[in-house]
């Protein structure tokens, strides 16, 4: 079923698609509000668009874990007052963290040549990342995940971890894309079926990287947002 999106959303990407340059914005979520619309587009993107009724609330309409917990580190694209995109950056050393029996630690830590506890508290995991069906294939997603690497970095994390259901090829495009390198597919304890991706954060593809920010045509700026400029282009 294709999501419905709000009037906003449609009207925005018109105005794209007739040539209207626009500005798409890369931050975190700053208010409840700002969290509880991205936690609807997931909702709109994976239960309504690809049937994952795991985590869905139909009531609510929303798309919420155990860690969308207050002060969860939630990303967002904006375009107009809009929020078009979502991903959620959590930070191991906050806890277990579901699928970690899938995560090779000690692989991970030979790898990265570091102790497997240092490993631990200092990965990331990205996940949760979602774009309204209209505005794909613009950048958006590439941009979530290079945003979500310089906050981490910011905060002094050295390892980046990512999961994409298998067969959903854009989304592992984008991650190798971004400097990840996959370790394998496993199928964790509720029956999910993943690839599961690692990078280096010294590594990954961050603002420094001029060929991937020309790719995306997208830059992120001191202030800890992204901006990125459209004028119809598809990537």
């Amino acid at each position: 079923m294709v999501p419905q999106l709000s009037r906003c959303a449609k009207h925005d990407r018109r105005r794209l698609a007739n040539g209207v340059t626009s500005v798409i914005e890369i931050r975190l979520a700053v208010t409840p509000e700002e969290v509880h619309t991205a936690l609807q587009l997931r909702y709109d993107v994976f239960t309504e668009e690809f049937g994952d009724e795991r985590y869905a609330d139909h009531s609510a309409r929303i798309y919420r874990d155990q860690f969308d917990i207050p002060g969860a580190l939630i990303n967002i694209a904006v375009e107009n007052d809009c929020i078009i995109g979502t991903m959620r950056v959590f930070e191991r050393e906050s806890g277990p963290y579901i699928g970690d029996e899938m995560h090779e630690w000690g692989k991970l830590a030979a790898t990265l040549g570091k102790p497997e506890d240092e490993v631990i508290r200092g990965a990331v995991i990205v996940t949760r990342g979602a774009v309204a069906r209209p505005f794909r294939r613009l950048g958006i997603l590439g941009g979530l995940i290079r945003h979500a690497h310089a906050l981490a970095a910011d905060r002094g994390r050295i390892v980046s971890l990512g999961t994409v259901a298998v067969g959903n090829e854009e989304s592992a495009r984008q991650l190798r894309r971004a400097g990840y390198e996959s370790y394998g597919v496993r199928q964790n304890q509720m029956g999910w079926l993943g690839e599961y991706f690692f990078c280096r954060l010294d590594g990954c593809a961050q603002a420094g990287d001029a060929q991937h920010i020309d790719e995306l045509g997208l830059g992120l700026e001191n202030t800890g947002t992204s901006s990125l400029t459209s004028n119809n282009s598809v990537i």
